[in-house]
């Protein structure tokens, strides 16, 4: 059976969404479903780095030195695998990380000038497919250079976003001004695998209101919403603070079922 490696970005234009706490729940939910992940931060804020318990004061290659290497890399060089792989760190079983850095908001600039700028960041992960079942790509809050590249480079995306009105009113904006484009000019095949609501409190009357309009944003746009919904509960707050997921801090909470569930209904995309 041929092997296949799902590239898959989260994304939102907006912080504050859950975004960097949703790639690392589903990268590692899926690596003890036994599946081989490989988590790549793109944000400068490193946020995903942060939260994977990486030391950043540790100077290590970082997404930003790979974007940096291929941007000047000639068209006719072989791909930088053996670079790539000296900027993979294993955090767990079957679950990789290439971290980010600072250094990384300085590459926007770069990518300005650079030919075939879109392309960089798929030019660095396509050669690892092989090693992978997913790659999974947490985005910055911009619609930038990286954004572009991120959309470039994936299969799919997934779209956490609180549920708040602002939130579901930029979830337009990130798939008119941000996926489309990128479909019609530079990935056609990319695929919007669903929206996930999160940071949910189910004991605000507004939610079922603000539920009803994202369901009508996702419905004329013809994107499914995930059933799964990441409640707001302080087990995030105190696993974050340790360094680990839900799954290990609090294995029986309802807010680990809720990101293994969510896990379970990727897999089903196939």
């Amino acid at each position: 059976m041929e092997h296949t490696c799902r590239i898959i970005g989260v994304v939102n234009q907006k912080g504050g969404t859950g975004k960097t706490t949703t790639a690392l729940h589903l990268g590692a939910g899926l690596a003890q479903k036994g599946k081989r992940v490989l988590l790549v931060d793109l944000d400068p804020q490193a946020s995903l780095s942060i939260l994977a318990d990486l030391d950043l004061s540790i100077r290590r290659l970082s997404i930003a030195d790979l974007l940096e290497a291929e941007i000047y890399r000639l068209p006719s060089a072989e791909p930088m695998e053996r670079t790539d792989k000296e900027a993979i760190i294993n955090l767990d079983d079957n679950l990789d990380i290439i971290p980010s850095s600072i250094s990384l908001s300085s590459i926007e600039l770069k990518l300005i000038a650079a030919d075939a700028r879109e392309f960089m960041l798929k030019g660095i992960l396509d050669p690892l497919r092989e090693h992978y079942d997913f790659i999974l790509v947490d985005g910055l809050p911009s619609l930038g250079s990286l954004m572009i590249n991120l959309l470039t480079a994936a299969d799919e995306v997934i779209i956490p976003t609180k549920a708040e009105f602002l939130d579901i009113q930029g979830v337009s904006l990130l798939i008119n001004h941000g996926i489309n484009r990128v479909r019609s000019r530079l990935n056609p095949n990319l695929r919007i695998d669903g929206i996930l609501l999160t940071l949910v409190n189910e004991r605000l009357k507004a939610t079922k209101e603000i539920m009803d309009e994202l369901s009508d944003i996702a419905q004329s746009a013809g994107i499914p919403i995930f059933s799964s919904m990441i409640v707001s509960a302080t087990v995030a707050r105190d696993a974050s603070k340790k360094g680990l997921t839900v799954y290990k801090c609090a294995p029986g909470s309802k807010l680990a079922t809720a990101y293994m569930n969510f896990v379970e209904e990727v897999l089903a995309l196939g």
